[in-house]
C-alpha cells in the first residue's frame, strides 16, 4: 500500500540483536532446528522467558534465511497487520501485485470478508515458487491473537502454506486453533513452551560462569533456580544484584513468594541502586515504545554529553538495541514497572506525554502523537488534537486507532469540537454505512451553524456530497458541493474583495 509506506517502522521487521551474554542452549537449538522442516512452530510462554532471544540466538548460530515481524498494539486491525505482513515477506516473494493488493486492502477496510481470503490467496501464490527454505517469525502475536479477522487470515494462510515457507509464531498467550490438533497428530507442528525455556540449575551455572563472568557453584545455581523457577528475567535481576557486591542470602532474604512480587522487589532494587539522574532517565524514557537519541535530546532534554543511553546499555538495564543501533526499547516488564513509578508524579507524566505528542506531530507521525495524547487522559486535549488531525489520521490509514480514541470522547465534547462529528461521518462512509454517516454530517452542520463556523459547515456539506457520489446520486451531491463552496467564498473571497 503505497500511501502507508512512510508509516512502516523498519525496526519492527528486524530480529533482536543477540549479545555476547546469551547462552546458546542445545535443547532449545535442537527444537528450533525442527522449525525448518515443519510448517508451523509455536513458541508460547509468559513475559520474560526469553522467547525472542532464543529464536534470535538460533538464527545467528544456524545462519538460516528468515524474515521477521514484531507485532505492536497498534497492529490489532487486519489492514494494519497486513501492511507489515506484506513488508516482511517482500524479500522472499516472486510476484506481488501492489495495485491488486491496494484494492484488496481497501475492500478489507470496508468490511468485505471475502476479500480476506482473496488477499491471503494472493500472498500464498506469491510465495509458492520460493527456491529455498525460509522462516517467517511473527513475534508478540498475542497482541493481535484475539482479532477475529486476523485469525481468519492466519488460519487460511497456514492451512495452505507453501512448502518452502515455515511460520514461527511467538506469543505470550496460548494459541488454540482447531486445526492444530491435526497438525500435532501428523507431526507438522513444533512447540516450545515455558517448561522448555526455563533454565535448569546446570544452565544457570554455565550462564553465570561463562557469560556473566561470575563464578557460581552448583549449590548457588540450584538456589537461584528454586527462587526464580528458571525464569530468565528474574535470573538476570539476580545477576544485577550480585554485580553490586550483594550475596545470594541478602538478595533472597524475606523475598515475596510469588514471581510477580519477586520481580517487583528485584526491579525496585535495581532501580534504587542507580544514580538519581539515571533513575530519572529510566522512568521518563519508559513512556516511549521505542527510544532514540533524538527523543532523549528533544523531548527528555538530555544533553549529548551525558550519553545516558550508552550508560544504560553498558549496565544491561533491560534496554535492547536494533541492528542499526539507532533505536532502543525496554523489556516490556521493566518498562511497565518504570511507568507505574512515573505515574505517581501525575503532572510530570502528563507533561512528558504532551511533549512527546508535540514531537511526533511536528514530524508528521500522527499515530505516535495520538498514542501519547491518549495517555494524558485529558478529554479536552484529546478532542482538540482529533479536531485538528482526525481527517489526516484517516488518510494515513489509522482508522482503528482513531476510532478507539474518538469513542472515548463524550457527546458534550463532540459538540464543542464540531469536526469530530465530521470525522465520525468519514469513518462510517468508508465502511459504506451511509445513513449513519449522513446523520453525523448533519449533526456537524447544525452545530457549525450555531457556532457560526462556516469552514466546519462546509466540511460537513462536503462529506454529505461524498456520500451521494459514493451512492451514484451526483445531482444531490452537486447541491451540497455548491453550498459548501459558497460558504468558503463568503468566508475568504468576499472579505478580500471588499479589502
Amino acid at each position: 500500500m503505497n500511501y502507508t509506506e512512510h508509516l512502516v517502522l523498519k525496526t519492527k521487521l528486524e530480529a533482536p540483536v543477540v549479545d555476547s551474554q546469551v547462552l546458546f542452549r542445545p535443547s532449545i537449538m535442537k527444537r528450533l532446528k525442527s522449525a525448518r522442516k515443519r510448517p508451523l512452530t509455536l513458541m508460547q510462554a509468559g513475559p520474560g522467558y526469553g522467547k525472542s532471544t532464543a529464536i534470535s540466538a538460533f538464527l545467528r548460530m544456524e545462519n538460516t534465511p528468515y524474515v521477521w515481524y514484531t507485532v505492536t498494539e497498534q497492529d490489532n486491525h487486519l489492514s494494519r497487520f497486513l501492511v507489515y505482513f506484506k513488508e516482511a515477506i517482500l524479500p522472499i516473494t516472486v510476484d506481488l501485485d501492489e495495485k491488486w493488493l491496494t484494492e484488496a486492502f481497501m475492500n478489507i477496510h470496508r468490511g468485505d470478508e471475502k476479500a480476506i481470503y482473496e488477499c491471503c490467496s494472493h500472498f500464498i501464490n506469491a510465495c509458492v515458487d520460493i527456491k529455498e527454505d525460509w522462516l517467517f517469525i511473527i513475534d508478540d502475536f498475542q497482541l493481535v491473537s484475539e482479532n477475529r479477522e486476523i485469525n481468519q487470515f492466519m488460519k487460511w494462510f497456514l492451512m495452505h502454506l507453501p512448502q518452502r515457507l515455515h511460520i514461527v509464531l511467538v506469543s505470550r498467550t496460548k494459541i488454540d486453533w482447531e486445526f492444530l490438533h491435526s497438525m500435532r497428530v501428523k507431526g507438522q507442528l513444533v512447540e516450545v513452551n515455558e517448561r522448555d525455556l526455563c533454565f535448569s540449575p546446570e544452565e544457570i551455572e554455565i550462564l553465570f560462569e561463562d557469560h556473566y563472568g561470575t563464578p557460581m557453584s552448583y549449590g548457588n545455581a540450584h538456589s537461584i533456580f528454586e527462587k526464580t523457577e528458571g525464569w530468565i528475567m528474574a535470573i538476570q535481576m539476580v545477576w544485577q544484584r550480585l554485580e553490586e557486591s550483594n550475596t545470594l542470602e541478602e538478595i533472597f532474604h524475606d523475598e515475596a513468594n510469588s514471581m510477580e512480587e519477586l520481580f517487583e522487589y528485584l526491579a525496585l532494587d535495581v532501580l534504587e541502586k542507580q544514580r538519581e539522574v539515571v533513575r530519572r532517565f529510566l522512568m521518563e524514557a519508559s513512556i516511549f515504545p521505542t527510544l532514540t537519541a533524538e527523543i532523549c535530546e528533544k523531548v527528555l532534554e538530555i544533553g549529548k554529553e551525558e550519553d545516558l543511553l550508552s550508560y544504560v546499555m553498558r549496565k544491561n538495564l533491560f534496554l535492547h538495541t536494533t541492528k542499526q543501533k539507532e533505536t532502543f526499547r525496554f523489556h516490556a516488564l521493566f518498562q511497565n514497572f518504570l511507568q507505574n513509578r512515573l505515574k505517581r508524579e501525575e503532572l510530570r507524566w502528563v507533561e512528558l506525554h504532551e511533549r512527546a505528542a508535540k514531537f511526533y506531530r511536528e514530524k508528521g507521525l500522527l499515530e505516535q502523537a495520538l498514542h501519547h495524547m491518549k495517555k494524558t487522559e485529558s478529554i479536552e486535549k484529546l478532542s482538540a488534537f482529533l479536531h485538528r488531525h482526525g481527517k489526516d489520521l484517516i488518510h494515513q490509514g489509522n482508522s482503528q486507532l482513531l476510532e478507539e480514541a474518538i469513542n472515548s470522547i463524550d457527546e458534550a465534547a463532540l459538540d464543542r469540537f464540531t469536526r469530530l462529528w465530521i470525522v465520525k461521518g468519514d469513518m462510517e462512509r468508508y465502511r459504506c454505512k451511509f445513513e449513519l454517516a449522513i446523520y453525523y454530517y448533519k449533526r456537524a452542520r447544525e452545530l457549525a451553524e450555531e457556532q457560526r463556523d462556516p469552514v466546519s459547515e462546509s466540511l460537513a456539506l462536503e462529506g454529505m456530497a461524498c456520500v451521494y457520489l459514493d451512492t451514484i446520486q451526483p445531482r444531490h451531491a452537486q447541491d451540497f458541493l455548491k453550498k459548501a463552496i459558497s460558504l468558503l467564498e463568503e468566508k475568504y473571497i468576499e472579505p478580500l474583495a471588499l479589502h
